[in-house]
């Protein structure tokens, strides 16, 4: 896979995500799509780093958005200007095993 194909299906992955977002926050997705639709999106070992800096599991994490189905009617998301960063090396996993 060349990196314009790669970059193309990272900024699908991420549409599609935030697009259940979208449909979970606000009611539109039944409870039983939940499996399907955002939990196998992830390996069981994912670690997430949301704005607020702290590391959740996914399983802390998918606990916290199970919770809010159907919890803001009007919610939206509005995603442009998406930039793609190669990452390499796993500081995150270091960072966890020093804490």
């Amino acid at each position: 896979m060349n990196d314009n194909a790669l970059a193309s299906r990272a900024q699908a992955e991420i549409e599609e995500l935030h697009w259940f977002f979208v449909g979970w926050f606000s009611g539109k997705l039944p409870k039983d799509c939940f499996q399907a639709q955002f939990m196998d999106r992830f390996d069981p070992e994912c670690l997430l780093m949301p704005p607020g800096g702290k590391l959740l599991t996914l399983e802390h994490f998918s606990a916290g958005v199970h919770g809010a189905h159907a919890t803001n009617p009007n919610f939206r998301i509005v995603i442009r200007n998406v930039v793609l960063r190669w990452v390499f090396g796993r500081s995150e996993e270091r960072r966890v095993g020093k804490e």
